[in-house]
């Protein structure tokens, strides 16, 4: 198992590098990648959710500012659409700052863009999905709610 992660991080490595050095410091990635963002990133998401540990320390090996590279990364879901996707992403910047002692930068990124995304879910949320979140947390929950004795209709 160990040489089939090996085997895929020489290929996630490179990959890592192109995203990094083709990302334009206004926050989108530059004309080679154009298109070919979206799934670098989920690569990238889905390597640091299975080993955060082994992709934080490939990381400090060939990355030589981390708490630029944590900025880039939370940048970057301003190009993003599906919000899972830009949650995973901020998660990896999280952990690429938290690992490094990012600085107002990353803060003022991160801040900015997980304002965006809580704004984004809210309109596209609507009223009927927090009635479904609710429905689904009350449903879940190991007792009964209380019932009003009172309801709207006899009053």
């Amino acid at each position: 198992a160990d040489s089939e992660v090996s085997n895929l991080e020489e290929l996630v490595i490179p990959l890592f590098r192109l995203w990094l050095s083709s990302f334009e410091a206004q926050g989108s990635p530059s004309s080679a990648l154009q298109g070919r963002v979206h799934p670098l990133l989920r690569l990238f998401c889905a390597w640091n959710a299975k080993n955060p540990q082994r992709f934080l320390q490939q990381l400090r090996m060939i990355v030589p500012d981390l708490p630029g590279t944590a900025a880039k990364a939370a940048a970057s879901c301003a190009i993003i659409r599906p919000p899972a996707v830009q949650v995973a992403v901020l998660l990896m910047a999280l952990a690429l700052a938290v690992d490094s002692g990012a600085g107002e930068v990353f803060w003022h990124t991160f801040l900015k863009q997980c304002d965006k995304l809580l704004v984004d879910c809210q309109k596209a949320a609507g009223t009927s999905l927090v009635l479904q979140v609710f429905q689904s947390l009350r449903s879940s929950l190991g007792t009964a709610l209380p019932i009003p004795v009172r309801r709207l209709a006899e009053l």
